[in-house]
């Protein structure tokens, strides 16, 4: 009775032991460090080795005696994704999702602020998108100048009573935009197709 009590004991044992292990070597990928992390996870590359730092980003020059020149660090950035989010992993699109960049139109442009937050996570997806730094040659704008602010492809916020819609233009464009008669191209492409995979009918 004991020898086939130490026999049913071990071989049960065993097999606990064998799954513990084999669970302990499962590959988690919740995880595994990210290539981002390397700021605060991964040890010190070149210690000895000339290197200058902004905050946690190290960077080590060629030179030696390399200086970085003096920028004025601007306050808000004009960011477009230039990528696809097919094919990209998960938490890369949950960034883009955070910053506002997750939608359709190829040209959607997102203003965020230069805060160390926002600037984390559009490390993390500096790849994907291109980053604009806003300037104002003319001044910051207030909120009676909304009307008369145009902002260049260049990233230079221009505020100038140039740049002020006509009225009657404006007028002419809501009442065309707004008319209920008036076809959209979506709905004409749309309507067009289905004419055209639904065939005639005479």
């Amino acid at each position: 009775m004991a020898t086939m009590y130490h026999s049913l004991f071990s071989s049960k044992f065993r097999v606990i032991y064998s799954q513990l292990v084999r669970y302990s070597r499962i590959y988690r990928r919740f995880k595994r460090p990210h290539e981002y992390e390397f700021l605060t996870n991964k040890p010190e590359m070149y210690p000895d080795a000339p290197k200058l730092q902004t905050g946690r980003l190290k960077y080590y020059p060629r030179d030696p005696n390399y200086q970085d020149p003096p920028i004025d660090p601007p306050k808000l950035f004009m960011v477009q994704r230039v990528k696809p989010m097919k094919g990209q992993p998960w938490w890369n699109k949950q960034v883009l999702a955070r910053l506002g960049l997750d939608s359709e139109d190829k040209n959607h442009i997102v203003i965020l602020k230069n805060h160390q937050a926002i600037c984390e996570d559009l490390w993390k997806v500096k790849h994907v998108v291109k980053i604009t730094p806003i300037t104002f040659p003319n001044g910051e704008p207030t909120e009676d100048d909304i009307d008369r602010t145009l902002l260049t492809p260049d990233g230079q916020m221009i505020v100038s009573d140039a740049v002020r819609p006509d009225p009657k233009r404006v007028q002419a464009q809501e009442e065309f935009l707004n008319h209920p008669l008036r076809l959209d191209g979506k709905t004409l492409s749309e309507q067009s197709r289905h004419k055209w995979v639904t065939g005639w009918f005479l």
